[in-house]
């Protein structure tokens, strides 16, 4: 499967959306896409108290995603891959694994912005057994927050009537 693996320099929101766009695994347009991971980033004050990183790696994430993932939001859909990355070279880069590991229709998912940790940090709300699951996420890496930027205001939930 390491074969079939998409390398990608994730360090700007273009780069990895126009990667994804090109790589014919998609149906459709790629509008946004994000690396993320399950939790949140600590606050500086929670990372030197420990107490921050011990909730980041030891909370337990939803059974729907990897523990790092690239979200992407097409017109129809927002789908989930399996990733890997890793500050290398000038940027951040992200191996792609193909099959999407869940996908849901672009009108049940929503995301919000959480409060800020070391990185972003966001709620994203999917279909799930029994209702909506909440899922805590945040950004690997500083560098990409751009994206994660991009994605909230996409996947922002609808206002007040």
């Amino acid at each position: 499967m390491a074969a079939d693996a998409l390398r990608i320099d994730g360090s700007s929101p273009e780069q990895l959306r126009d990667s994804l766009d090109g790589s014919g695994w998609v149906p459709g347009r790629v509008l946004r896409a994000c690396v993320l991971r399950q939790g949140h980033s600590p606050s500086m004050t929670g990372a030197i108290l420990l107490y921050g990183l011990v909730r980041l790696f030891f909370s337990p994430g939803s059974k729907q995603l990897p523990r790092i993932f690239v979200l992407l939001a097409t017109s129809e859909r927002v789908l989930a891959f399996r990733a890997r990355g890793g500050v290398g070279g000038e940027g951040y880069r992200v191996t792609l694994y193909p099959d999407p590991e869940a996908s849901w229709s672009r009108r049940e998912v929503t995301m919000e912005a959480a409060e800020a940790g070391i990185t972003m940090n966001a709620v994203l709300s999917v279909p799930g057994d029994g209702g909506a699951e909440r899922i805590r996420c945040t950004t690997p890496n500083s560098q990409l927050d751009p994206a994660l930027e991009g994605m909230l205001a996409l996947l922002a939930p609808p206002g007040p009537s």
